[in-house]
């Protein structure tokens, strides 16, 4: 084996572990109790033809919350993911109120999970 071929032969083996500790480091949410403090109900759609993830976020604790971050995971046929985003929702929500979201995503994926990645909690009148 000569040097060159040594030389690529460890750049190969290097590019292919970055990548497998890159999909291990996968975004999981900060708030582990998210799903008592908000419902979520999504459909994905396409406008001029890419992917969106819409739908609405319920806040159905009795929290205010605001900065409000979902992750949008697209898996393959298997469950493993793909890609990772975190989008802003936008707007604070009152306990009981709810808001919509829009999030455009690169491909067309085989399915997709979102989550809430992030929030604040507004303890009190939960005036936003």
């Amino acid at each position: 084996m000569t040097r060159r071929h040594a030389l690529t032969a460890l750049l190969l083996l290097g590019s292919l572990a970055g990548r497998r500790l890159a999909a291990a480091e996968s975004l999981e949410p900060l708030e582990v109790d998210w799903e008592q403090i908000f419902h979520l109900d999504w459909t994905v759609s396409e406008r001029n033809g890419r992917p969106r993830i819409s739908g609405k976020i319920r806040n159905v604790s009795f929290y205010g919350t605001s900065r409000i971050q979902l992750l949008v995971d697209q898996l393959d046929a298997n469950g493993h993911t793909l890609s990772q985003r975190v989008a802003w929702v936008g707007v604070g929500i009152k306990p009981g109120d709810s808001a919509f979201f829009d999030v455009p995503v690169a491909d067309r994926g085989a399915t997709y999970r979102v989550r809430v990645f992030a929030f604040d909690r507004k303890f009190g009148s939960g005036h936003n």
